[in-house]
């Protein structure tokens, strides 16, 4: 009988959630695979403090197919932060938690993200306010 080498993608699927949902201020799901999937998107999905991530997870020589590679480059286009990980280690630093308190390192492709999800959450509403009824949305103020 012979022994695998490396850890099954599956078993570093969910070192690497257990690892995340310790983290203050993540929110990480698995994402499923089933017909109603989008093909290629990424294993994990979710926000840590206003920056949405996507990671796809690999076996140690694991390597992305073509429609996984286009799945990333469509999510980084559109301000998510992405990455190929083989641990938790790695999911921990591309999401810029160094082993303390939970912060941003300040690299590339994360500051242009912070300042996304800070600009956005300035054009929300404050809390309490009223919500605009349909004909404030469409700016017919009735002038």
């Amino acid at each position: 009988m012979t022994r695998r080498a490396s850890p099954r993608e599956s078993a570093i699927v969910a070192a690497i959630v257990q690892a995340l949902r310790s983290v203050p201020d993540l929110v990480v799901r698995k994402r499923w695979g089933s017909e109603m999937a989008t093909a290629g998107d990424p294993d994990l999905t979710g926000c840590y403090r206003g920056l949405h991530f996507e990671l796809e997870v690999k076996a140690p020589g694991g390597r992305l197919t073509r429609i996984q590679q286009v799945r990333l480059d469509e999510w980084r286009r559109a301000g998510a932060l992405t990455g190929v990980v083989r641990s938790a280690g790695e999911a921990r630093h591309i999401l810029g938690i160094t082993s303390g308190a939970p912060t941003f390192q300040d690299r590339a492709g994360i500051a242009p993200a912070l300042e996304t999800a800070e600009s956005q959450r300035e054009k929300l509403p404050a809390r309490g306010a009223k919500k605009p009824n349909a004909d404030e949305q469409a700016g017919d103020w009735g002038d």
